[in-house]
């Protein structure tokens, strides 16, 4: 992602754990995909192991030509969020503020904007929650959720300091 100018400041998703959960769930993903295919990767005994989880043991059960679709769709569910969270681990910027524009993630699926195109950016934050919303002139308002309160503020105060409205 580049804004085409000089970066002024950028805003961050906070990924402070992020490396520690997908250490987590990129072995459970492989289980899951594993275990969609093979029924071998289920515990062969069921009956102790379904006290603890009676649900996975009825997802991994529900086969269809030996593939347990609802396993599968697990850790499509689950593949789709260790992609996000790998690109998001790469590239941690959430919007990236130059001199003239602001450029978003490619998650967040939007064009640049120029500051002129903005018409209102509101930072939200209590406790653990920061959002940041930013409201163009001519489409649907951009939310982005779980950003940096700091670097929040910052964008705030770039945007203030444009003729954006803040509040």
């Amino acid at each position: 992602m580049h804004t085409g100018n000089d970066p002024v400041c950028g805003v961050e998703w906070r990924n402070g754990f992020t490396g520690l959960v997908l250490l987590v769930i990129v072995p459970v993903a492989i289980w899951l995909l594993l275990a969609g295919f093979d029924e071998g990767f289920v515990p062969a005994e069921r009956e102790a192991y379904a006290r603890n989880s009676k649900l996975l043991m009825k997802l991994a059960s529900a086969r269809w030509n030996g593939i347990s679709l609802p396993l599968l769709g697990l850790f499509a569910a689950l593949a789709w969020e260790i992609r996000r969270s790998v690109q998001r681990f790469r590239d941690p910027f959430a919007i990236r503020a130059g001199e003239t524009s602001v450029a978003f993630h490619r998650q967040i699926n939007r064009d640049p904007l120029a500051w002129g195109d903005i018409d209102k950016v509101r930072i939200h934050q209590s406790g653990l929650k920061s959002e940041i919303s930013i409201w163009p002139k001519a489409a649907p308002p951009v939310q982005i959720k779980n950003v940096d309160q700091e670097m929040a503020a910052a964008f705030a105060e770039a945007a203030r300091s444009r003729g954006v409205t803040v509040g």
